[in-house]
């Protein structure tokens, strides 16, 4: 296998393994009636944390931010691949509707704060497939199906509940000329922007290309295309009318690749789109209210690596770094309009970002050698995140997922 090839199977590995209460302000609950094709009755097991689950009490600071957390037990989650959130509710992939034998993760779930019981959005007719990505804002989600097995083909779905349609948007074959990179999406206000890898116009070559879709006829549109022997489309992020992506040079060693985060004008589609790092190593960015922030890797270190928080301001055109402290390093940066979230390295200091105020806040303090937190994910004000606890020689029993609300601008 050449360098080129060792470097897409370890993207492959990383893109195709997802890691994997009661609240105080929870938002009115719309009409949610089965409408979503393939639901099926989910198994009789409670939401409600139980006492030995209670959420811990947060001592007032002016850095802490005192939170109600509730929990999703984990019967209803494993085995769980992905998790995130869509704004209003949290989603998950899983297996569970195979009982305890069940080895892959085919469904799609979802949890909305208040209510009695998550839904099941999907069930997969296909009980040998995983959702390896998910993801969706309040009423539209998107996933990316492959296989159990080590077959190179994906398909990538859209969900809408305003008409209870599945839609496939994209998809790959097996095709050894072409990675078999699952497509990486973002979806925001009925719309869903990706970037996937196709066969290229000459025999045996590949391209990479910038997608976008919308309600209601969901018409896929072309927005970028680049050769894939040299260049590479990653990681949008969709927000208003800005989309933000990262366009990679490949170098002839890792080390040697530029990353740069780029910035379309949606409004203004003759607009070319604008670099907005100086870096060359800049990646996985999130769209806030008023910039830009990316994570920027030790120089040498692939994009997935942990790095450093950077932001470009709307307003002054200027980029400064954005501290998570106490966590230097990071990864998965998400974020709302309010709040940045990122997975610590570590992972027993749990923290967010207000862009409001300009610091870190404090959610909690473990000991390191009983709690984690996994990739925490922030959309709108939801916060979802895994929490792990070592019991006995360290065991770690099935982990839940717990969640809180964020307070908006002028409410902490």
């Amino acid at each position: 296998m050449t360098d080129r090839g060792r470097r897409r199977a370890a993207i492959v590995a990383v893109l195709s393994f997802g890691v994997a209460a009661c609240t105080a302000a929870t938002p009115p609950s719309p009409d949610r009636e089965s409408r979503v094709p393939n639901a099926t009755t989910q198994p009789s097991v409670p939401v409600s944390p139980s006492p030995s689950q209670a959420p811990r009490t947060v001592r007032p600071s002016s850095s802490r931010i005192d939170l109600d957390i509730g929990q999703i037990d984990p019967e209803w989650l494993w085995p769980m691949l992905d998790f995130a959130s869509d704004s209003y509710g949290i989603i998950w992939s899983s297996g569970v509707l195979d009982g305890p034998d069940g080895h892959t993760a085919p469904d799609l779930w979802r949890y909305v704060p208040g209510r009695a019981r998550p839904d099941l959005l999907w069930r997969n007719p296909d009980r040998d497939r995983q959702l390896a990505k998910i993801g969706g804002d309040t009423d539209v989600w998107a996933f990316a199906e492959i296989s159990s097995g080590q077959e190179g083909w994906w398909k990538l779905w859209l969900l809408s509940e305003a008409d209870g349609s599945l839609r496939m948007l994209d998809s790959k074959a097996e095709d050894s000329s072409v990675p078999s990179l699952v497509p990486s999406f973002d979806v925001d206000a009925g719309r869903i922007a990706w970037t996937v890898f196709h066969r290229g116009a000459q025999p045996g070559s590949a391209t990479s290309q910038l997608w976008m879709a919308h309600a209601p006829d969901w018409a896929p549109r072309l927005l970028a295309e680049r050769d894939a022997a040299d260049h590479a489309l990653w990681l949008p992020s969709l927000y208003g009318d800005r989309l933000a992506y990262v366009e990679v040079t490949i170098g002839a060693d890792p080390s040697l690749d530029v990353r740069h985060v780029m910035l379309l004008d949606l409004s203004s589609p003759t607009t070319d789109a604008v670099q907005l790092d100086t870096s060359g190593n800049a990646t996985m960015p999130v769209i806030t209210d008023d910039g830009v922030v990316w994570k920027e890797p030790e120089v040498g270190f692939a994009m997935f690596n942990w790095g450093t928080l950077h932001r470009y301001a709307f307003d002054t055109g200027k980029v400064s770094g954005v501290r998570m402290m106490p966590q230097v390093d990071v990864n998965y940066p998400s974020g709302g309009g309010r709040f940045l979230a990122a997975w610590g390295a570590n992972t027993s200091v749990f923290t967010v970002h207000d862009l409001h105020r300009g610091r870190s806040r404090l959610i909690e303090l473990y000991d390191n050698t009983v709690d984690s937190i996994v990739r925490p994910h922030l959309a709108g004000d939801l916060l979802v995140w895994m929490h792990r606890t070592e019991a006995g020689a360290g065991v770690s029993p099935p982990a839940p997922l717990e969640y809180a609300w964020l307070p908006e601008r002028g409410r902490d």
